[in-house]
């Protein structure tokens, strides 16, 4: 028996083929069926005169704070997005190095960058982390759809150089430490290192955020040997990250159970990260997998159908 049905609906799966209509089963979270399906099923879902197709993967999106406060990740979950990465353009808020006037720092930041209101980043985030991983570990099982998180530039500049971080280039025990602080906090979880140059990101006082200092250092300088290590995203031209080496992280399952809001994917996925398995893990934790090969395989049958609708396009135009 299968676990749902959504039927009559006008399906789409995201190869390029033509839409049509039929019914998808799903069992154990995975769809199972797709065409006439006559199995039984627990639960049947309508979807006469609706579009049933994959979710969409936002991969620039800046939710590290707001999934505390809003645990629908809104509104991208309203726009059929059901797979996002935050901590883009090396803000994210996480680690943090216990100082209140560095938590306070980035969260003016935020608040001038990216229009956040300073009010929400105070009384909606409890900022009472320190490591990546107990950043992500408030978050565990809390979201409603699938959530990656980067590690940001200059919230590990802030971490180590602490004032110094805005305005200063880093002196090499610097670059190192900020390098062994990215390590740990991929290792528990993140999913990359990003960080931006873009002159438009100015911190609350309308000086450049700390990673515009770390990108001006002489080639092979702090952004570099940062990123040579993970791979980076930066803010503009971005690109995949490197695989993470032979330290090999398991997919850690990350949604809210309650939280129905997506139904399946072709790809199998939930709401994940990537993370060591440690002594908190929770039996059947990395039964789903490599998260990161998982969306670099995504994004890859993203490009390539971008590729085929382009040249079916110029193949429609000289015909």
């Amino acid at each position: 028996m299968l676990d749902m049905i959504i039927r009559g609906g006008s399906v789409i799966d995201g190869s390029g083929a033509p839409a049509r209509l039929a019914d998808v089963g799903i069992r154990d979270g995975r769809i199972a069926a797709i065409g006439t399906i006559t199995e039984a099923a627990r639960e049947e879902i309508d979807a006469t005169g609706l579009t049933v197709a994959p979710g969409f993967v936002d991969v620039h999106t800046h939710y590290d704070a707001q999934a505390f406060w809003d645990r629908t990740l809104s509104p991208s979950c309203y726009h059929g997005v059901t797979t996002v990465i935050a901590g883009n353009c090396g803000f994210s808020i996480a680690p943090l190095n216990g100082k209140p006037e560095d938590s306070e720092y980035l969260m003016r930041m935020l608040a001038r960058v990216e229009g956040m209101p300073l009010e929400s980043l105070r009384e909606g985030v409890p900022w009472n982390w320190r490591s990546f991983g107990d950043y992500l570990d408030a978050l565990d099982g809390k979201l409603a759809i699938n959530a990656g998180f980067m590690v940001g530039h200059s919230a590990l500049r802030r971490h180590v150089m602490g004032a110094r971080a805005v305005g200063s280039h880093a002196t090499g025990a610097e670059i190192a430490a900020m390098q062994e602080l990215l390590r740990e906090s991929i290792a528990a979880g993140g999913l990359g290192f990003s960080s931006t140059v873009s002159p438009t990101h100015n911190d609350a006082d309308g000086k450049p955020v700390p990673s515009r200092r770390g990108a001006l250092q002489p080639v092979g300088g702090e952004m570099i040997q940062c990123a040579a290590h993970h791979g980076s995203r930066q803010h503009a031209g971005e690109t995949a990250d490197s695989p993470a080496g032979p330290q090999r992280r398991r997919a850690r399952q990350y949604a809210d159970p309650r939280l129905k809001v997506l139904l399946a994917r072709r790809d199998g996925s939930s709401t994940h990260r990537g993370a060591q398995e440690t002594g908190k893990a929770r039996a059947g934790r990395d039964e789903h997998g490599d998260l990161r090969q998982r969306s670099g395989s995504l994004l890859r049958l993203r490009e390539e159908q971008a590729r085929a609708a382009s040249g079916r396009a110029r193949s429609a135009c000289t015909a």
